[in-house]
């Protein structure tokens, strides 16, 4: 797993705790070939960070830590992901 923040865009205030799930996350295996691209939304609802998730059960992983933080994946119900993203993950209103 690794991890970028997106360019001219402010950091979410809760980016420490992003940065501990991801860390958390990309310790578990991968479980696939696949890598995966997540979108971490800030509270102005655009995209800050980046991951390039090493396969679903570090997403699975990573969206239940988000999830106890009172996020959820945008993309989930989502047939056509926009392209370039596998998730996005922003707090719920």
């Amino acid at each position: 797993m690794k991890t970028e923040l997106i360019t001219d865009t402010k950091i979410a205030e809760y980016d420490e705790d992003i940065l501990k799930a991801l860390k958390a996350a990309g310790r578990k295996l991968g479980g696939s070939s696949k890598p995966y691209i997540v979108g971490i939304r800030n509270e102005h609802g655009t995209i800050y960070r980046k991951a390039d998730m090493g396969g679903l059960q570090q997403v699975i992983y990573l969206a239940e830590r988000l999830e106890d933080l009172g996020f959820e994946d945008e993309l989930l119900e989502n047939d056509r992901p926009p392209k370039g993203w596998d998730s996005i993950f922003s707090r719920e209103k």
